[in-house]
């Protein structure tokens, strides 16, 4: 049967024309299938003919070599023919040769052995044609990959940042070893706060020590290696020790950290300070800080917004009012706009806020004291250099506290937790944001009776929350849970476990994309100082697929991957034209995950038409 021949030829060199000229080739390949598996049908006929085949009564040992064997005479081998040389009783033990020379008229026959299999010596041997490589495998010789763990056949791996590849799975749930900060011995760590710093892969945390060399600090976390380690930390402000009177935020258009905070050494004012992270050396400098409130500013809090290009920031101003303004990065420099107050009837405590990128608003929480301590809730919305807001939502009656909360990027819901006073319970709840208005669902406890003040980020791999607080049934130990959300606006507790079995006092967590980790930054308490611990949420590894395994592999032993333009010849019940994505597990699915990897060609051929951490 002929083999159509190819007329597309795609290259990434040529973009415009990459999307259709990759059509044509998928559509040539799909015939190209039949006709390739008629012309193999064809010659393995050839091969059988009853000139390629003879036997053989010589006395051989399996191995590689040279061998020099006497089979039929009048034969069509001839030199540099492939050939299958097995033991016709168990043809299991047999060796691939080529034929380095026939006589057609006495039967000699002299070959090279380049693979054997199995073992002994025998005197009954069955000559056929072979070929040396398969063509019905449909993948390139390529170098292999060092198996870290076991890989089985047909799996799609990962890529480790070691060069070596693992099978895809989700990570197993819990944190870490504690790494110490590089804190003052004897000194007591809190008011935590920290932010990822996705420009230079560093998370940047911003931190009160007391008792010696009492200030505000700040410090750059580098994890990509594996383990946390730190540059220097330096000193923003000397004598700072009032709690809740500094935060945080990263500026994603310009790669700068915008520090506010509580100024105890000019009488209370709110004051904002630009930082700028130095990968060389872990290190982070700031430029001169700016006054945003002459006032008193107490529960302090900054978060960016990605839309406007723009931080928004909140405070309690004079214990009487929650006032904000929006802030400018310009250089190392940041300038404040107009003054806008979102709840003017009281002191307004425990403020946090989270930007919400699909509808480029932020959702704004706080404690009002003038209403018993009610939780409440407004979308805040920037424009230019100023904010508004909508209506008040309570979301909390009786006496609530310490609020945090966190964006799902998945789901377009926020969830934020809190301590109800009452019971002491832990809660959180999810809202969604519609025009200027909140919507929520029902509260669920996290923790009955032991809640504190907890700290909450979102891991969008994993689409987890991850809340970590101080367990109060639990001799204030490190406990750390994970929430998930369904059907909108229920939240589920799906896992809790204690991170540090010791008393934890202040504690801050960011995402860190880069390893899919979640940093957990604490204070110990006794004057222990503060630790980072590593938290894993059992996120799949397969935003890191690299290709699919061409062979089973033990841990530490070679494995041959399939990646971009190659095909994949061990999988089944695949579906013909089909687009294939891998799943947290690593099986291919039709069902879109978001890791695309390959389209279908048969039943048991996937190509993959996908590049991805290579």
């Amino acid at each position: 049967m002929a083999i159509t021949p190819f007329t597309a030829n795609p290259h990434r060199s040529d973009p415009d024309n990459f999307p259709v000229e990759m059509d044509v080739l998928v559509a040539e390949l799909i015939q190209f299938i039949p006709e390739v598996n008629q012309a193999i049908d064809d010659m393995n006929v050839a091969a059988a003919a009853p000139g390629m085949t003879a036997a053989s009564t010589s006395s051989l040992t399996v191995g590689t070599g040279s061998k020099s064997l006497t089979v039929e005479t009048g034969k069509q081998l001839v030199p540099g023919m492939e050939v299958v040389i097995a033991f016709t009783t168990t043809p299991t033990n047999r060796m691939i040769a080529t034929v380095d020379d026939y006589n057609s008229g006495t039967g000699a026959l002299d070959v090279t052995v380049s693979k054997a299999e199995g073992s002994g010596t025998f005197a009954a041997w069955t000559v056929s044609l072979t070929v040396a490589f398969p063509i019905t495998s449909f993948v390139s010789a390529k170098p292999a990959r060092t198996a870290s763990g076991s890989i089985t056949l047909g799996k799609v791996v990962a890529l480790n940042d070691d060069g070596t590849v693992s099978q895809i799975a989700p990570k197993a749930i819990g944190a870490g070893t504690p790494v110490s900060f590089p804190q003052d011995a004897g000194s007591r760590i809190q008011s935590v706060r920290q932010v990822y710093d996705s420009g230079n892969d560093r998370t940047v945390i911003l931190y009160q020590q007391v008792l010696v060399s009492t200030g505000l600090y700040a410090v750059v976390l580098n994890n990509s290696g594996g383990t946390p380690v730190y540059g220097t930390p330096v000193l923003i402000l000397s004598g700072l020790t009032t709690d809740n009177a500094s935060d945080i935020s990263y500026d994603e258009e310009l790669g700068k950290v915008l520090v506010v905070y509580r100024d105890t050494s000019d009488t209370d004012n709110g004051k904002g300070i630009v930082g700028t992270v130095d990968t060389g050396d872990d290190s982070i400098s700031f430029g001169s800080a700016t006054t945003f409130t002459t006032g008193v500013a107490s529960d302090i809090a900054c978060e960016y917004d990605s839309v406007n290009k723009a931080h928004l920031v909140a405070w309690n101003e004079n214990a009487t009012t929650g006032d904000s303004k929006v802030a400018t990065i310009s250089g190392t420099s940041v300038s404040f706009g107009a003054l806008q107050t979102f709840n003017g009837t009281g002191s307004t405590k425990d403020i946090c806020l989270s930007f919400n990128s699909f509808v480029g608003k932020f959702l704004v929480a706080y404690r009002d004291e003038a209403e018993t301590d009610e939780g409440r809730s407004m979308v805040g919305t920037i424009s230019g250099t100023s904010a508004s807001y909508g209506s008040e939502y309570t979301f909390a009656n009786g006496i609530n506290q310490f609020f945090s909360s966190a964006f799902s990027t998945v789901d377009n819901v926020h969830v934020i937790t809190y301590k109800e006073n009452t019971s002491s319970d832990l809660k959180a709840i999810a809202m969604t944001i519609n025009g200027t208005s909140v919507n929520a669902g029902a509260a669920i406890v996290v923790d009955s009776g032991g809640g504190n003040s907890a700290a909450i980020d979102y891991d969008p791999i994993a689409d987890k929350f991850l809340v970590v607080y101080r367990d109060q049934n639990n001799s204030g130990y490190g406990t750390a849970v994970l929430l998930s959300l369904s059907a909108g606006t229920t939240i589920n507790n799906d896992n809790s476990d204690t991170f540090r079995s010791a008393s934890i006092s202040a504690r801050a967590v960011s995402y860190d994309p880069s390893t899919g980790d979640m940093i957990v930054n604490t204070g110990i308490s006794s004057n222990s100082g503060g630790e980072t611990v590593r938290y894993s949420t059992g996120a799949s590894n397969k935003s890191t697929w690299f290709g699919i395994a061409l062979e089973a592999a033990n841990d530490t032993e070679e494995c041959l991957v399939a990646t971009i333009g190659e095909f994949s010849p061990d999988q089944t019940g695949l579906v013909v034209g089909a687009t294939y994505y891998v799943d947290d597990n690593g099986d291919l699915t039709q069902t879109n995950t978001g890791e695309k990897v390959g389209k279908a060609f048969s039943a048991t051929h996937l190509l993959i038409t996908e590049a991805n951490a290579a």
